[in-house]
């Protein structure tokens, strides 16, 4: 079978890393691969399969007034007529914006087309031309994937779509990063308890709170570092941290890295102190590792994670009080942070790779998905 996957960009977000993992499992199946973007390869932040064919339109960038117009025609004429040539039986489109001009590229096109949402879509504030788009043409795609069921919800009552599929996101460990390689032990002392966050996004990610509850447990005890990890350097919001009063010498800023894992390992607690999510890949991946996680209720993605005090903590989307408490108590017992985080490894079952691919695999190449189930059974 022949996969079209058309995305933004590859670089650091979930969406992306889904993307190439996609891609490149269907290619190692056997599948045609095409995965295209309108970005240039030179902000691929993820390492592509060479027997995927990588196509890159090299034309996202911003544009203003009538020319947005005119810059958004030539992209959908330019995936309309890639399409044409690959000639793939399914096309697969990854984010809004991306979804709705595959569906408009499509259209006449003897080809199945699958868009999916990534994200809680009704956080973000988006144009009126997208937002009046994303509600008429949405329902035009044949399936809609999503990584949620409030995020399915959701869709379905502002689009109308019918057509709506959940699929999780997988989860495999040893995590593999991308950038330097960074050991833990160059970077905090070897008695030192590690609280870690992950993001390259430091307002989504929330990370101003997870630092003002830092810094109330290190007026209280000795002992932990905080560990941000994924900001590039000299990012603004790195300078900000490492000063932070109550906290100097406890916060570290690392830019993204090869060794993620080694990370997850060194790490005591892991903190999601997102506003917003689809479905935390970083918040999965501590899990899968052990780490004793506490998350915000954001929408959406943690709650589809983390059962409350068995395999986590989940506390109020947004509540420093909440998440301040939580963080203290989690960091004065051991015995507690041992229960939740060997529980919480039993994610790397219920989101294997395999049970993911097959999902993706019924959605994207339905009869072929029928014909094997019949072989099987006869």
């Amino acid at each position: 079978m022949r996969l079209f996957l058309f995305i933004g960009n590859l670089g650091t977000g979930g969406a992306e890393r889904v993307a190439v993992n996609l891609a490149n499992a269907f290619v190692q199946k056997g599948h045609h691969v095409t995965l295209a973007t309108l970005s240039d390869k030179d902000r691929d932040a993820y390492q592509v399969s060479p027997d995927v064919v990588r196509l890159a339109f090299g034309m996202a960038g911003r544009n203003r007034g009538p020319a947005k117009l005119w810059a958004l025609v030539a992209r959908i004429r330019a995936l309309r007529n890639a399409i044409r040539r690959d000639r793939p039986d399914t096309v697969l489109a990854m984010m809004t914006q991306e979804s709705i001009m595959t569906i408009i590229a499509c259209a006449g096109l003897p080809v199945r087309v699958v868009v999916s949402e990534r994200s809680a879509f009704w956080m973000r504030p988006r144009p009126w031309l997208w937002a009046w788009l994303f509600r008429w043409l949405y329902r035009y795609s044949d399936t809609q994937v999503v990584q949620t069921k409030e995020i399915a919800r959701r869709v379905a009552r502002e689009t109308g779509a019918r057509s709506l599929v959940v699929v999780p996101n997988s989860v495999v460990v040893p995590v593999e990063g991308y950038g330097a390689t960074i050991r833990p032990e160059t970077v905090v002392s070897a008695d030192a308890k590690v609280i870690l966050l992950i993001g390259s996004k430091p307002y989504t990610k929330g990370f101003d709170d997870a630092l003002l509850a830092f810094q109330a447990l290190a007026r209280h005890q000795n002992g932990w570092q905080l560990v941000f990890l994924g900001l590039p350097d000299g990012h603004d919001w790195a300078r900000q941290m490492s000063s932070a009063p109550d906290a100097a010498g406890r916060v570290n800023v690392i830019p993204p890295v090869a060794n993620v894992q080694d990370w997850y390992d060194r790490a005591a607690i892991f903190v999601l102190s997102s506003r917003t999510e689809g479905m935390p890949n970083a918040l999965m991946e501590a899990m899968a590792s052990g780490c004793a996680c506490i998350a915000y209720d954001c929408p959406t993605g943690p709650a589809d994670l983390i059962e409350n005090g068995v395999n986590g903590r989940l506390v109020e989307a947004g509540s420093l009080n909440q998440l301040t408490d939580a963080l203290i108590s989690m960091a004065h017992d051991k015995k507690l942070r041992n229960r939740l985080g060997n529980a919480a490894r039993f994610i790397a079952q219920r989101h294997a790779p395999e049970i993911v691919l097959s999902a993706w695999e019924q959605v994207l190449f339905p009869s072929q998905y029928r014909l094997k189930g019949q072989n099987k059974r006869t």
